[in-house]
């Protein structure tokens, strides 16, 4: 601004005609118009931001009310009518009982008194008065047996009535537990969407700094075009910059609305700028040029991401995006085992793969065959005897997918796709005279399938933690990763930490390229509580020996598992049982 103020008292006093002050006097008012214009709209975006947050907030407090009261309606309501239902049937079965209970007391007060009576005329009446007597009394006798029976028939109806009754308010219980799984589920919902907000927050912020970038720029490139009698400050100020040129800039496959109209703002606010001055567009330095493209890209970037964003919300769901990328991604490997199937049966594995040992020389780590395993051993003898679950977890790029297709079907794929959500492969091997089915999940890496990531840790059986050897940001994100599967696991779960892709080490140290040796490996797995493995998908070294370690892993943790819950003996089992026992 003092520089502008500058030159335009120098204009004033120069011996120029009155039309240039003129236009740059409107070259200026136009750029404060547009400047408060751009700060009118930053402010009514941000007063829309916090409207619809607030709005969203309300109605999730509501929701949330609302999802409590019905909660709490229906399982009040459930365990009133189970109680009351109970009570009901125990009413009426206390009064069956006592009924039958006083009329049996009633034949039995009768038949006592009858035998007074017998006892007391048996030597008063007539010879013939005695037998009309005992046959009443044989008669009634026999009644009394049948009336007997009868009731103990009633009984056992009601005992079977009660073990019904009992059946059913066992079922409405579990009716209640899943209507309970359902409200949780909801919540999960709920705490996606407020995810979700904050996504948003994050993309109005990038867009508040992408505003003040480009107001900088502008000011920049005013103050440069003002001056074409200096070439060598515009030609010095191109060269002390980035190498990048202006055709290197991102493409992007989505693009909103509003990008394509702040786009084509900027552009004319670039082309009737210099117009104004004097200069034509191609006269301005390369470096303003550049800026200004670069700027518009960041624009882009930040308007996408808020509309990638905003899309979760959108008539086509992430569930749909993740499902059709699967099945493409099935299809392109499909084709290509077809046509690489006979090289992949001569050249799947190495001709020794390494297995349970490693040898490491003093110069390097170098993984040698010790101890080699034919894929023939692998192969199953039946029906799989156990399942487990192995989880595959890691930053993106790491080589997971490779890992799971090195080991299932014995492919290397250069150029496959990135995993978005999970995705699912299943192999069944014999490891120690036993048949297991191995079902193999790998998860995306990426910042945005965090959350779903965690979700499949709950009921793992193992977990692959890879990390690239050439990568020291993916090595340093383990512990994470560690951290995030002990927050939602009950109790450790196997962990084999492996190493990938050291096929790249040398090329990568060559290039000077900061890489994780063995050590640095064997140290993290330690500290972790993990067996650690360097692997590589490329040449198939220790795929095998990881899995099937952490095969034998999960094998002599099922093992202890079942001996020891077959040695505990629950006392209220033995109460339940005794009482069973006694009722029958």
């Amino acid at each position: 601004a003092p520089k502008l103020a500058e030159l335009y008292e120098e204009l004033q006093t120069t011996d120029t005609t009155q039309h240039l002050v003129t236009h740059f006097e409107g070259a200026l008012s136009s750029l404060m118009d547009d400047i408060k214009k751009l700060h009118e709209e930053n402010k009514k975006m941000e007063e829309m931001f916090t409207r619809e947050k607030e709005s969203h907030l309300a109605h999730l407090r509501n929701l949330e009310e609302e999802l409590d009261a019905h909660v709490a309606r229906v399982e009040a309501q459930a365990q009133e009518e189970a109680r009351a239902k109970f009570e009901t049937e125990k009413r009426n079965i206390e009064d069956r009982m006592q009924a039958e209970t006083a009329e049996l007391q009633a034949h039995l007060k009768l038949f006592q008194k009858l035998n007074s009576i017998l006892t007391r005329r048996q030597g008063e009446k007539h010879t013939l008065a005695i037998p009309d007597i005992g046959q009443d009394t044989a008669s009634e006798n026999r009644e009394l047996r049948t009336t007997l029976s009868d009731t103990r028939t009633n009984l056992a109806l009601l005992r079977s009535e009660m073990a019904h009754l009992r059946t059913d308010y066992e079922e409405k219980c579990r009716e209640l537990n899943s209507q309970q799984e359902t409200v949780m589920a909801f919540i999960h919902q709920n705490d996606h969407v407020q995810r979700q907000l904050h996504l948003l927050h994050e993309a109005n912020i990038k867009l508040q700094d992408t505003n003040d970038s480009l107001l900088t720029v502008m000011d920049v490139s005013g103050i440069r075009s003002s001056r074409p009698s200096s070439p060598y400050c515009c030609s010095h100020a191109s060269s002390s910059g980035s190498p990048v040129t202006p055709s290197e800039g991102r493409k992007r496959k989505r693009a909103s609305q509003p990008i394509s109209r702040s786009a084509s703002d900027v552009e004319s606010l670039v082309d009737s700028a210099p117009a104004s001055l004097g200069y034509t567009r191609n006269e301005l330095s390369d470096d303003v040029q550049f800026g200004i493209r670069r700027l518009m890209e960041d624009l882009d970037s930040g308007r996408s991401t808020m509309r990638e964003n905003m899309d979760l919300d959108s008539d086509k769901s992430l569930q749909e995006e993740l499902s059709a990328a699967i099945i493409e991604n099935s299809e392109n490997l499909e084709a290509i085992e077809q046509k690489n199937q006979q090289f992949n049966e001569e050249n799947s594995y190495p001709k020794n793969p390494i297995v349970g040992r490693r040898l490491i020389s003093p110069g390097n780590s170098i993984q040698v065959p010790l101890s080699p395993v034919s894929t023939r051993e692998l192969e199953p003898t039946g029906a799989p005897e156990r399942t487990y679950k192995i989880v595959f977890a890691g930053d993106a790029a790491v080589g997971k997918s490779c890992f799971i297709f090195r080991f299932c079907k014995g492919v290397f794929i250069n150029n496959l796709g990135s995993t978005l959500g999970v995705d699912f492969q299943v192999k069944t091997i014999r490891v120690d005279d036993r048949n297991v089915a191995l079902q193999l999940w790998d998860t995306a890496g990426q910042e945005r399938f965090r959350s779903m990531t965690k979700t499949y840790f709950r009921r793992a059986d193992g977990v692959m933690l890879l990390y690239d050897v050439t990568s020291e940001r993916s090595f340093l994100n383990v512990r994470q990763w560690i951290q995030s599967i002990d927050e939602v696991t009950e109790q450790r779960v196997p962990i084999i930490l492996c190493g990938n892709k050291v096929d790249l080490r040398a090329e990568a140290q060559s290039k000077g390229i900061t890489c994780i040796d063995i050590v640095q490996g064997e140290l993290l797995a330690r500290d972790c509580g993990a067996v650690f493995l360097e692997t590589s998908s490329k040449t198939g070294i220790n795929i095998l020996d990881a899995v099937l370690t952490l095969s034998r892993e999960m094998l002599t943790r099922e093992d202890v598992e079942v001996q020891t819950s077959s040695l505990r003996i629950s006392p209220d089992q033995k109460s339940t049982n005794s009482c069973c026992s006694s009722k029958n």
